[in-house]
């Protein structure tokens, strides 16, 4: 099965299921990466410490992996997942 990225992936939010350890730690690589990012999780002290270890990391981990994106993405956190997948970046199949 063929698979072909979106033409308006670069527009694109990503989506993070989980604001817990490993999804704050994957949304501050996209967001120092200059990808804008949305995190879903019910709890919101989840969400709140989501948003603020990215706040705190993301200039850390730009320098780390050797980023540089012309802009930091932005991190937002919502506990609807409708709202934060919309209009996200996800893997689409094409038949062949």
């Amino acid at each position: 099965m063929a698979y072909h990225l979106p033409s308006d992936l670069d527009d694109r939010p990503v989506t993070i299921d989980g604001a817990g350890t490993l999804g704050r730690r994957i949304a501050t690589v996209f967001a120092a990466g200059g990808t804008d990012v949305r995190i879903f999780d019910l709890v919101a002290e989840q969400r709140a410490a989501a948003r603020d270890y990215a706040a705190a990391h993301t200039e850390q981990f730009k320098h780390t992996l050797g980023v540089d994106a012309p802009r930091t993405g932005r991190v937002e956190a919502s506990d609807d997942l409708a709202a934060a997948v919309t209009d996200a970046w996800r893997r689409a199949e094409t038949q062949p």
